[in-house]
């Protein structure tokens, strides 16, 4: 076996012989290992690219506490309940003495990754209209999985447990755990900072009270965990989800908000299409706007706080009023429209 395979494939990972890797391909009958590459998107470094004689596949490894277990019963179920292609099959490998971790190894997907900016900004408008269109309506048909409670993935039960707690104080409680650690985190984020994001939570908070049926919730749902293709005449379609790790079940409108934020950026036309494609397969609910302002600041606070604890994306001085409260403004205004 060609000893370049044996590299360090990222921080994360470390070195990878050779050898490991054919044993891990061993484990379920992928042939021979012919070609392996660390993939160059995403945060943590856990993606390795394997081509072996039976195809292309994914090799995701050092994993966080369970998310091996958590994208396995979600795949499992999208794949078997939807039409929105996703790694299936997941084969998942608990005993870590090979790596020293777990790992799974599922197909690699079709089509390309349209959050990479040299692959966006080599299309037209009308492909990002088509793309835009495509997420939205792929991200509805994601939510036809159904459970009858809201909540994570138990994996001693092997399904989902509900929260005790109501899902308004659920959703309140989040966002306020987000913006005391901000606090902590840096200077950026002051009390009057504070009040001003609960008071727009709190005037809208009624509208977390509208009952939903628990659907599946991908919690980061963008361009960056989707793929893309083309197909003629028939226009853009999603060609594959992944990175399901947040997954769990709740109110599917919660996963509007990453992908409606990073499209406004864009082209706020762009996020138009984006949310009146879904809309127009899952009918909004009542005072769904209230609710799209609440999960968008939740979804904002997120960024901020991982912005604040690596020191990065956001300059210093500004605040997080400074920041958010233009684009809420703004991301409301665009909605409304949709």
């Amino acid at each position: 076996m060609a000893l370049e395979l044996t590299r360090r494939y990222s921080d994360r990972l470390g070195v990878l012989s050779a050898e490991q890797l054919q044993s891990a391909i061993d484990r379920f009958d992928l042939g021979r290992l012919r070609a392996a590459e660390p993939a160059t998107q995403g945060l943590f470094g856990q993606i390795v690219f394997l081509s072996t004689s039976r195809g292309e596949f994914v090799l995701r490894g050092y994993p966080h506490t369970g998310q091996l277990s958590t994208e396995h019963y979600f795949c499992e179920r999208l794949h078997r309940d939807t039409d929105v292609p996703v790694p299936w099959p997941y084969l998942l490998e608990r005993d870590p003495t090979l790596f020293g971790w777990e790992y799974a190894i599922m197909p690699r997907l079709p089509g390309v990754m349209c959050g990479v900016p040299e692959i966006w900004n080599g299309l037209s408008h009308e492909d990002h209209l088509g793309i835009a269109a495509a997420m939205g309506s792929a991200l509805a048909r994601l939510q036809a999985p159904r459970w009858p409670v809201w909540g994570h993935l138990d994996e001693t039960v092997g399904g989902v447990v509900g929260h005790s707690m109501p899902y308004r104080r659920h959703i309140v409680d989040g966002i306020e755990d987000q913006l005391r650690e901000s606090r902590e985190a840096s200077d950026a984020t002051s009390e009057e900072d504070v009040t001003w994001l609960l008071n727009e939570v709190e005037k809208r908070s009624q509208a977390l009270d509208v009952p939903f049926e628990p659907s599946f919730v991908h919690h980061d749902y963008k361009r960056g965990n989707s793929l893309v293709q083309c197909n003629g005449a028939s226009g853009w379609r999603v060609s594959g989800v992944f990175d399901l790790q947040e997954a769990h079940a709740g109110d599917g409108e919660a996963d509007l908000s990453r992908t409606a934020w990073e499209l406004a950026r864009l082209n706020p036309e762009l996020m138009r299409t984006f949310v009146r494609a879904y809309c127009e397969l899952r009918p909004p609910r009542a005072h769904f706007l209230e609710r799209f302002a609440i999960y968008s600041l939740r979804d904002r606070v997120v960024i901020w706080l991982y912005g604040q604890r690596n020191q990065m994306w956001f300059p210093e001085g500004l605040t997080l009023r400074q920041w958010l409260e233009p684009l809420l403004e703004s991301q409301l205004s665009h909605a409304s429209r949709s």
